[in-house]
């Protein structure tokens, strides 16, 4: 994966006629690394609109152009997140827009056993064929080799546990038990040897768990429980002993937690079972046929403590199920066909709960959170027609990092979500209806007083927003109608002190609209007329300071728009003459607090440097990024 330049491109003035041109569509995209939060945000089939919270409209522009430049690539996530809303509270869905990372992103295997986040920021995940590490750009994959006795045991990882030094450690399906030494990167293996009663009591490790102690506790598919004494590197075991009721209730250990109150559990395929102090007992709880406040099921995967004590357990095929310690029985929640507020499935993975306090159930159909004030569930599932919904709804596990992107693993891929997509709405296109937006592709926003948004869309025209009552008005070209847009490809607006509206088209010209009445009076170019406007291709309008309307073009330099005669003076690029613009092409007009007037331009530089005459300065930019930089002028009439 690279690390890529923003740029805007305007190929839509040299030829281009629709988004097929552009690599990514109108697209911006967060690779979380390090902790940081990262989502893939599209403008292309949907505008996004902050609505969470009482946010300015001057923030909710900013986010959207953010959002919808034409062709942007990867930038660093938000860190902000927003406090949960009313919607929240509802059975309504949140807005979750996951990104995937799959193979195609490196991952060495699709099926997520593990995910945990070491110290410098890395997400490590186990997966069938190798443990991967990832920085929110390259993924490192660590495999077993024969021929490198330091390598990976097995290839096959059941879990990654980060202990409280910063340690990697992973747990593999027959090569027992790895700690990663990131300074040779290689692995120390701690495996079972017969002749060794003090070695690992069984190479298919399924959990690694560090108590408040400081002790490890390793659980196997076939061996039991195992204390690791890291100082001496020995193991004692904790195994099933059918005579002894109180023994531990199975030696195939799918899950390990520890209490509020320091009480480890173990969750088993027969049972969960609470260590004793003196860590040779076990109280075992099972499911009973004929006791509703039993354990659901005996297949015990996942145990979790919220942060208000309330004490969960996750079963294979019963459910989840909420413990009381009281009474020693267990609230189950199970999945009711006839009750869309139900569990979406009874096998039950991973549970899991956020730094917002919002609690999370893996299951085999889907992601549900649990909404405690409507007793009920909201599921989150596959949808093979939405690209951003999760990735399989057969779900492995759940985990949050140091910036609270919410990592969802499946057997199909790795899933991240960045809580600020809660905090945004949608306006799509819906063929017949006068309430939605006229186009996907929205070039250009802007503001007008009293909630109102302008919004221009390529090949749609101008759209009008008012955020209070939700209303959306189309304004567009009719061949007819001399007084209608010029133009649907619309490029550049500006709304005037006066509110009236300036539209600038790909094609069409420049337009005014009269706020009162919605007619259009165009100014296009007149080879005839050398006080018309220079191009038709229009891409940016700023009122500066003193009042004076600019309009920058696309082949046509710039222009200074004249409101007495309704005439244009342009200032064009002049190959012999230093002091001229560098380049025809605009791309920015920009006005600085002592109203210096920066023009960007589309001219190709040769090398770096500032150049200026007293009255003009010209800049070039990013000469070393591989791309066509842009040229910089500062401009005073």
């Amino acid at each position: 994966m690279k690390n890529y330049t923003q740029q805007t491109d305007y190929r839509f003035m040299n030829g281009a006629t629709d988004l097929a041109d552009c690599p990514a569509g109108l697209s911006a995209t967060s690779a979380g690394g390090f902790g940081s939060r990262g989502r893939s945000i599209s403008a292309r089939g949907s505008l996004r609109i902050l609505l969470e919270g009482k946010r300015s409209l001057p923030f909710i522009l900013f986010l959207l152009l953010v959002m919808i430049g034409s062709c942007y690539s990867p930038m660093a996530g938000a860190k902000a997140q927003p406090k949960a809303t009313d919607k929240s509270l509802s059975m309504a869905p949140r807005n979750m827009q996951f990104s995937r990372i799959t193979q195609r992103q490196g991952l060495s295997q699709g099926a997520i056993n593990g995910i945990a986040q070491d110290h410098n920021g890395y997400i490590w995940l186990g997966t069938q064929e190798g443990l991967n590490r990832y920085d929110g750009y390259e993924m490192v994959v660590y495999e077993h080799r024969r021929d490198q006795a330091a390598s990976l045991s097995h290839d096959w990882v059941w879990s990654v546990y980060v202990d409280s030094a910063g340690t990697v450690w992973a747990g593999t399906d027959g090569g027992g038990l790895n700690r990663y030494d990131p300074e040779t990167e290689s692995f120390v293996h701690f495996r079972h040897d017969p002749q060794d009663q003090g070695s690992l009591s069984n190479d298919r490790v399924r959990v690694i768990f560090q108590d408040s102690r400081g002790d490890y506790w390793v659980g196997t598919d076939g061996g039991g429980l195992n204390r690791f004494d890291s100082k001496s590197g020995k193991f004692s075991h904790f195994r099933h002993d059918g005579e002894n009721p109180e023994s531990l209730p199975s030696d195939t250990v799918l899950a390990v937690f520890e209490d509020s109150k320091g009480k480890l559990w173990i969750g088993t395929d027969n049972g969960l079972a609470r260590m004793g102090h003196a860590q040779k007992k076990f109280a075992v709880y099972r499911h009973d046929s004929a006791d509703a406040g039993s354990l659901s099921n005996n297949q015990v995967r996942s145990i979790y403590e919220d942060r208000r004590g309330r004490f969960w357990v996750g079963t294979y095929e019963g459910g989840l199920n909420l413990f009381n310690p009281q009474t020693s029985s267990f609230q189950r929640f199970q999945h009711d066909p006839l009750d869309p507020r139900s569990l979406s499935h009874d096998r039950v993975r991973d549970i899991f709960q956020d730094r917002e306090g919002t609690l999370w159930v893996a299951t085999d159909k889907g992601l549900n959170e649990w909404r405690p004030e409507k007793g009920g569930f909201v599921h989150y599932r596959h949808d093979p027609t939405h690209p951003s919904s999760i990735s399989d709804d057969r779900l492995t596990r759940i985990f949050q990092d140091q910036g609270d992107v919410l990592w969802v693993g499946t057997f199909n891929g790795l899933n991240k979500w960045n809580y600020v997509s809660d905090a945004f709405d949608y306006l799509r296109v819906e063929q017949g209806s006068s309430s939605e937006l006229s186009g996907n592709i929205i070039t250009v926003l802007q503001e007008g007083m009293n909630d109102i948004i302008w919004i221009g869309v390529y090949g749609g025209g101008l759209n009008r927003i008012d955020l209070a009552s939700g209303e959306t008005k189309h304004f567009n070209h009719s061949a007819d109608d001399e007084e209608s847009l010029s133009d649907d490809r619309v490029m550049a607006l500006l709304v005037d002190h006066d509110q009236s509206v300036w539209v600038g088209t790909r094609n069409g010209g420049l337009n005014h609209m009269d706020r009162k009445t919605g007619r259009f009076t165009r100014y296009q170019h007149d080879p005839k007329d050398a006080n018309s406007l220079s191009s038709n291709s229009i891409t940016s309008i700023l009122r500066d300071n003193q009042g004076t309307l600019w309009v920058g073009t696309y082949g046509g330099g710039l222009n200074r728009f004249d409101q007495n005669d309704k005439s244009f003076r342009t200032y064009r690029n002049d190959q012999e003459n230093a002091s001229t613009l560098s380049s025809d092409r605009i791309t920015a007009i920009y006005q600085d607090r002592s109203n210096g007037l920066w023009i960007g331009t589309e001219e190709p530089v040769e090398q770096c440097g500032i150049e200026h005459d007293g009255k003009r300065r010209r800049f070039a930019l990013d000469c070393d990024h591989g791309w066509r930089p842009q040229s910089l002028d500062a401009f005073r009439s």
